[in-house]
């Protein structure tokens, strides 16, 4: 998949914000939204390269499936779109899952304050 002017531009923020930041130290990123899975398992290697033995990273995706998800999808791709400008892409929990076993992170996942969120905490295998 074509990765997007905003998608690079995402990539080249996290990459510099995980070369400055990423130690043992838990940061919350939650921006998954912007990427396409392919940029997203990019990501997620940058992060993994970075991370220290002990250090970990916790974040939240749009990632349930819950009846209202496919709604508040559509709201979310035309908000973007429209409002925004930029294209925004929706994410399924197996997508998220998979994004994570590809990239090589060991990862656990809970459940968040909003039903159509998820939260993960990812380490290096």
């Amino acid at each position: 998949m074509p990765i997007d002017k905003y998608s690079i531009f995402l990539f080249i923020f996290f990459e510099t914000l995980s070369n400055k930041f990423f130690t043992n130290e838990k940061y919350l990123l939650e921006l998954f939204e912007f990427f396409d899975n392919y940029s997203i398992r990019k990501l997620l290697n940058v992060w993994k390269n970075l991370l220290t033995k002990d250090g970990f990273i916790t974040t939240t995706a749009t990632s349930s499936r819950w009846k209202l998800q496919e709604y508040f999808d559509k709201l979310k791709i035309w908000v973007g779109k429209v409002w925004l400008g930029v294209i925004v892409y929706p994410h399924t929990r197996n997508q998220m899952r998979e994004n994570f076993k590809k990239a090589g992170l060991k990862f656990v996942e809970g459940p968040a304050i909003i039903p159509y969120f998820k939260r993960y905490s990812m380490t290096v295998k």
